[in-house]
């Protein structure tokens, strides 16, 4: 009787336990006063590969799921290229960064 109430105990526990989704991914919102030709998303782990490696066709508003965790962005316009920005992708937050006229990045929260 015992370990019959034991095993439908853990049966319970097991499916009606956290049901909370943890997320793993941020979003980041790039926005520029010139068109973006090119961006490149580094993690800072490895400054090497690109985990994005994208060409827009002059786009000034762009915005890419990344997961959580630290990362540089750069970047090339038509007057040339975007200052570094280094930042941290937080679960289920957005994160925004903002490029003037003379392309320094700033993050906007």
């Amino acid at each position: 009787m015992f370990l019959s109430l034991f095993v439908v105990s853990l049966f319970f526990i097991g499916t009606t336990g956290c049901k909370e989704d943890f997320k793993f991914e941020g979003t980041l919102e790039i926005n520029s006063s010139t068109a973006i030709n090119n961006i490149w998303v580094y993690s800072l782990e490895d400054k090497t590969n690109p985990v994005y490696d994208l060409s827009y066709d002059g786009d000034k508003h762009i915005s890419l799921s990344l997961n959580v965790g630290n990362y540089q962005l750069n970047g090339y316009t038509s007057d040339g290229y975007l200052g570094t920005v280094t930042f941290q992708i937080r679960p289920d937050q957005t994160l925004k960064i903002e490029y003037d006229s003379d392309n320094v990045g700033k993050i906007i929260n």
